[in-house]
């Protein structure tokens, strides 16, 4: 079953380069006809039936609904000629009974001349039934929209004239806007047939603007039947597409006023006018035909339905099946059930569809045929569409309004250049070259190091360090002063104005201060509270080691300052005591002013910036008690009151703001620092993990982290940290999309970037982003080998492996593709040893490896292979090797690269 779909979505999705577009939430199985869920208590009826032989209407298509004053309205158009000729009527009727029984069909207008008048859509507004009607000549030439509204004394359409020119024909009911227009779905007919939206000028219905939905540029037919969701400011456009069966989709964050292309989505669905919106519950549905196997077929009619408050559609129901004997309604088995309109009223949906019945009872030659339609109604309860929690293994990030990569930036491009005075040597990029330090006279000048470079990517997502050291809006102006009053406000306005989204990032313990002097770490609030350290100085140790060291003219470099490290005793090196004397400088969390200061902190940001969500980053640095005195209940306490602010502000603001949490490498190690993730997930306050610390892909615990988030229905972002890791070629493209694919393939939903900040490797993002355009790309998987030591943040890694003599070590390679179908394969492995001595035997997943290679230097071993046995030996996931050598030696490397 999920093969199948798996492979409807590749054979379709050709067409563009881009992947498809997020319609539905692709860790659900897309189910085949025959295997989805029957509504049971959907109560059917006739609108209209097809009966040619009493009235001599053949043509009927198009159905639309409406509640007014307690009645029930259906319009259709209606021909007793053939499809959309000029002898084309809209038409209706009334039921007073919820939809049971219907009353005569009357005409409301008929045209004049060689003027057809065809279906459309209702509005009851104020106390006035309001319709809205597409017209053409002839056959389908000029067409436009006629407006009309009711007069319930006499039941006659009073008609408003022309509306809408340029080729609309209203598809949908006008939907109300938050700025106070209306927006109504249509299908421009002609130049390419696409979709189109109308917007009202405030609630007058007789003038709207035309906007059309630009199409990709690989879109092929279309014919573009189209209906909108209305989320604030957000509009999404569903579209049925004439080349191939699956919709299209499209989304404006502007009231519809601009939009981005319509491309495929990953949603299979007929050819046939779809109708969407959201339900009362706040589920979003999509009434049509979405199934696995129906391709270009209409029936059955079916609703796919979202959770509430979720974006992405994750449950399809059958309202129908073409075969129907029970009735009422046309049944048979090649019965067309399409063109449906739906609305909400008194906890039920109406569901109003044409149905084809038997083709063969029809009487007409040619274009007499088409579209001879019984017009039909299903009334749904709205509580049997609900879905459960369980329907999905995890949420998907889209459904969160989360991006697919949340690139962090820890603002050293902004901090640095308001105090050059510390960093004469550049600009620091990790695994790369220092930059030249910029001078910022311009906004331009502050984007050009990281934000600029990276705006041009496909990156939607940028996490912004706002309190690395203290606040950002507190940063010395003389130097930056070309930014205003607050240096971050216009790089925020420049990152959101192509509808990006902008994270603050809260550093909830950072620990550099104790190791560097800078002004900008050590601000006058950081000097006044250190009785809030963990391990406060004495008045003692205070006035003869920090107060020399901080007022040092010489303001110490980054590079100068580790070098100074390295080379003093023993007790001051980087290892162990290194960072147990950071650690004694981080601020203790059981103090209420701390957990205040960092509160305060994250209502300021909020009160200043239009932000999308807010990070909280645990990793820096994960302690935050005295050994001992671990109180996870205070920074639950503190999580929730995080999670307020951001309420708060949301209803401030207009909009959700979401809240991303980053955790240690496994949900245990967080428990044991306090951090009671499980807690925070169950009471509904968090919108994402970020998992780990981004050194290790194959041999962390993300898949606990996506169990445990999953149960909640949060999805997870996995990390790439860029800092240079155990793995000498770690940094190349090849190996930066196996790491992607890693993480991808053990079920993130996301990617989160830490310490990515060389702009020559940004063209990546793209890719890494792209798990399908990933597959077709050249990975070099690697275990995973973590040259930090005593990091709390990072878990134990496989690799150094030191290996004694005749006895067996193993180690675990995760690899995400699969060698066995792959161009190439080769595997490559380093021992480092001194002396002579014979290759180890070694096996993969149980089979020896009997051609490896061998090459050696004066302390290393490589071995290497590529070979038909080798493809057959690998497997995609967890590989497993052994070696037993004759002599003592260290696994420093083992890496497959893989060419598919």
């Amino acid at each position: 079953m999920k093969l199948a779909l798996t492979l409807f979505l590749a054979a379709t999705s050709l067409l563009a380069e881009e992947p498809a577009a997020p319609l539905w939430d692709a860790r659900v199985p897309l189910l085949k006809a025959a295997e989805l869920p029957l509504l049971q208590d959907a109560r059917f009826s006739v609108i209209k039936p097809y009966e040619f032989s009493k009235d001599g209407y053949r043509f009927l298509h198009g159905v639309a609904l409406c509640f007014h004053k307690g009645r029930l309205y259906a319009s259709f158009g209606h021909n007793q000629g053939g499809e959309n000729t000029d002898t084309e009527e809209a038409r209706f009727c009334v039921s007073d009974d919820d939809g049971k029984t219907w009353g005569e069909v009357r005409t409301m207008d008929a045209g004049d001349g060689p003027v057809g008048v065809s279906h459309g859509a209702f509005l009851s507004h104020k106390g006035t039934l309001w319709a809205f009607h597409g017209a053409y000549t002839g056959t389908m030439k000029g067409v436009h929209t006629r407006a009309y509204v009711l007069d319930e004394t006499a039941q006659q359409w009073q008609s408003k004239g022309t509306v809408i020119e340029g080729g609309f024909w209203p598809m949908q009911e006008p939907q109300k806007m938050e700025d106070g227009n209306w927006i109504m779905a249509g299908l421009k007919v002609g130049a390419g047939d696409p979709a189109l939206v109308a917007i009202s000028h405030g609630e007058d219905f007789t003038h709207w603007d035309v906007v059309p939905v630009p199409q990709a540029k690989d879109l092929k037919k279309m014919w573009g039947e189209s209906t909108v969701i209305v989320n604030g400011k957000r509009v999404t456009s569903l579209s049925r597409y004439g080349d191939g069966a699956e919709a299209l989709i499209a989304t404006s964050e502007d009231y519809g006023r601009t939009w981005g292309e319509m491309r495929p989505s990953n949603l299979p669905m007929a050819t046939s006018k779809p109708i969407a919106g959201t339900l009362s519950t706040g589920q979003r549905f999509l009434v049509c035909t979405t199934t696995a196997d129906s391709g270009k077929r209409r029936s059955p009619l079916t609703i796919a339905v979202s959770r509430p408050g979720e974006t992405l559609l994750s449950k399809v129901f059958v309202i129908r099946h073409a075969e129907f004997p029970g009735g009422p309604g046309e049944s048979n088995k090649g019965a067309a059930l399409s063109y449906p309109y739906a609305v909400e009223h008194d906890g039920k949906l109406y569901v109003g569809y044409s149905n084809s019945g038997d083709k063969f009872t029809r009487v007409g030659t040619g274009r007499e045929l088409w579209n001879n339609n019984s017009a039909e109604l299903a009334v749904i309860p709205v509580a049997s569409l609900s879905v459960a929690a369980e329907a999905s293994p995890g949420a998907s990030l889209e459904s969160r309004g989360l991006p697919r990569i949340l690139f962090n930036n820890d603002s050293d491009d902004l901090k640095w250049p308001a105090y050059p005075e510390h960093h004469a040597n550049g600009l620091w990029v990790p695994a790369g070259k220092y930059l030249p330090l910029p001078t910022i006279h311009s906004l331009d000048d502050a984007l050009a190091p990281r934000i600029g470079p990276l705006a041009k990517t496909k990156t939607q997502g940028l996490s912004y360090c706002g309190n690395f050291g203290l606040p950002i809006w507190e940063l010395k102006r003389d130097h930056i002063a070309a930014l205003g009053d607050d240096p971050l406000q216009p790089i925020l306005q420049f990152w959101k104005r192509d509808d990006r989204t902008f994270f603050f990032s809260m550093r909830m313990n950072d620990k550099h201060h104790a190791y560097f002097n800078w002004a900008h770490l050590w601000d006058e609030f950081r000097r006044t509270h250190r009785h809030w350290f963990l391990q406060p100085p004495s008045e003692a140790e205070w006035k003869n080691e920090f107060l020399p060291w901080l007022n040092d003219p010489a303001r110490p470099e980054a590079q100068e300052m580790w070098a100074k490290v390295k080379t003093q005793p023993e007790e001051l090196r980087a290892g162990p005591d290194r960072e147990r004397d950071g650690e004694k400088l981080l601020y203790d969390y059981s103090k209420v002013e701390v957990r205040s200061h960092y509160l305060a902190i994250l209502r300021e940001a909020c009160r200043r910036y239009d932000l999308d969500g807010v990070e909280l980053d645990w990793l820096r640095y994960p302690k935050f008690f005295r050994d001992g005195e671990i109180n996870a209940a205070v920074l639950t306490e503190f999580v929730r009151d995080a999670r307020s602010i951001l309420d708060e502000t949301a209803k401030r603001r207009g909009h959700p703001l979401r809240l991303v949490t980053r955790v240690p490498d496994g949900p245990a190690r967080a428990k044991e620092l306090g951090l009671d993730v499980e807690a925070w997930l169950k009471a509904g306050w968090i919108d994402a993990v970020i998992a780990g610390n981004g050194f290790t892909f194959g041999s962390n615990a993300l898949d606990q982290w996506v169990t445990l988030a999953h149960r909640h229905r949060v999805p997870v972002y996995g990390v790439i940290e860029r800092m240079p890791r155990g793995f000498t070629r770690y940094g190349s493209p090849e190996t930066l999309r196996a790491a992607a694919a890693t993480l991808w393939a053990r079920g993130a939903d996301g990617l989160y970037t830490f310490n990515c900040y060389n702009t020559a490797e940004y063209p990546l993002l793209a890719e890494l982003s792209d798990p399908a355009r990933l597959a077709h790309q050249p990975k070099e998987f690697f275990v995973d080998a973590c040259s930090v030591t005593n990091n709390a943040t990072v878990s134990e890694t496989p690799l150094l492996l030191a290996m004694k003599a005749s006895t067996p070590a193993t180690t675990r390679l995760f690899i995400a593709d699969d060698p066995a179908v792959a161009r190439e394969t080769s595997l490559e492995i380093v021992f480092k040893a001194e002396g002579e001595f014979a290759p180890p035997a070694t096996t993969l997943n149980g089979q020896p490896l009997h051609e490896l290679k061998s090459t050696r230097s004066k302390s290393e071993l490589t071995l290497t292979l590529s070979s038909t046995a080798l493809k057959q030996a690998l497997k995609p996931g967890s590989n497993d090797f052994s070696f037993t050598s004759p002599a003592s030696l260290t696994l420093t490397s083992l890496s497959v690269r893989v060419v598919p």
